[in-house]
């Protein structure tokens, strides 16, 4: 899978859980697909921030590294759209 692939995952896996309400509008109902869409981001990009801390945490060998690299590829695919 690549970085692309990867980041389209998370963020459509986290959509299910990202409200889309701003401000008052959860009184009326009134759901925002783009509030939806960067929240799903944002929870996606915790989520990667806490797998990179954890494999900078692990000996630096080849397959930790290259790890490492997929997912900063990931973090930059879901911070460039």
């Amino acid at each position: 899978m690549t970085p692309k692939e990867k980041a389209k995952e998370l963020v459509l896996k986290y959509t299910r859980y990202a409200n889309g309400y701003v401000g008052s509008s959860m009184l009326t109902n009134t759901e925002y697909p783009e509030q939806i869409d960067k929240n799903a981001k944002e929870m996606a990009l915790i989520s990667i921030n806490e797998i990179i801390y954890e494999l900078s945490g692990l000996p630096r060998i080849p397959y930790n590294e290259r790890r490492t690299k997929f997912w900063e590829d990931v973090r930059k695919e879901i911070e460039s759209v």
